[in-house]
């Protein structure tokens, strides 16, 4: 029974009620599915473009062998009559113009700053070789190449490179 003089009682209606009276009514809300139509499309863009790129490589691999182009260059007559590398290598071809014997050796050769331990390219006409600082004493750097060994002295500045 229910009183006339008694408000109405009024609701609050939200999502979560509307999900409930339509549970009420018979009618399930929808469920998450993980097979959309855009996870799919992206799904298959992935595969494409993965196939792609194995497929390309593939492709250009054949073109290259059609083409004549071999896969390590063969080496020319020059290379193969020029004499060894360490032939080629003297300690005139290292130029030492500063030394400096602190708690790091360093020295300037051929431009460049080293410590002991550091590389350095060489141009020779075999090709580009690496020598190795050994040793830095005071007038003299010493570098390994393979087996060899060379005394870089230090060399005095010309009076040419003098200002007066």
């Amino acid at each position: 029974m229910v009183r006339r003089d008694e408000p109405q009682r009024r609701f609050l209606h939200t999502a979560a009620s509307r999900v409930e009276r339509k549970a009420e009514q018979g009618e399930t809300p929808e469920r998450f599915t993980f097979f959309t139509l855009g996870r799919v499309g992206l799904i298959g863009a992935i595969v494409l473009f993965v196939l792609f790129l194995v497929g390309s490589g593939h492709l250009i691999k054949q073109l290259h062998r059609e083409a004549g182009v071999s896969e390590t260059p063969a080496p020319s007559a020059v290379e193969t009559a020029a004499p060894s590398p360490t032939s080629w290598i003297t300690a005139d071809m290292l130029r030492v113009t500063s030394i400096s014997l602190g708690d790091i050796r360093l020295a300037v050769v051929n431009g460049k700053r080293l410590a002991e331990g550091d590389s350095l390219d060489l141009k020779t006409p075999a090709g580009v070789v690496t020598v190795r600082v050994m040793s830095i004493e005071d007038g003299v750097v010493h570098f390994v190449y393979k087996d060899q060994t060379l005394d870089a002295k230090l060399t005095a500045p010309s009076s040419a490179t003098k200002s007066p």
